[in-house]
C-alpha cells in the first residue's frame, strides 16, 4: 500500500465541533448566502452522516437546506457551496 495516498487522505480529513461552526458565513459563487445554523444528520451503524447544511437568510428569508455534496469548502469561518438552484 502507498503510504502517501494514505497520507494525503489523512491530509484532508478534518473535525470540527458544531459549535465551531454555527454562524459561519456560507457563500455562493462568491456572494454571501447566510449564516450556518444547524445540520441535518441521518444516524447509521456507527456514525451519523450529515445530509444537509442549514443556512439561515436575512431579513426574514426562508432558511434554505442544501444537500451535503454541495459543501465544496468548510471551515469555521465560512461555508462554500455550489448549487443550481437555492430552495427553501
Amino acid at each position: 500500500m502507498n503510504n502517501g495516498s494514505i497520507e494525503s487522505k489523512r491530509a484532508l480529513e478534518q473535525t470540527f465541533n458544531l459549535s465551531d461552526l454555527i454562524n459561519s458565513r456560507v457563500y455562493l459563487r462568491g456572494k454571501r448566502l447566510g449564516k450556518l445554523e444547524d445540520l441535518v444528520v441521518v444516524d447509521r451503524d456507527k456514525f451519523a452522516d450529515v445530509t444537509h447544511v442549514c443556512i439561515g437568510r436575512p431579513f426574514g428569508q426562508s432558511t434554505v437546506y442544501a444537500p451535503w455534496d454541495t459543501v465544496k469548502s468548510l471551515s469555521s469561518k465560512e461555508v462554500i457551496i455550489d448549487v443550481d438552484n437555492v430552495e427553501s
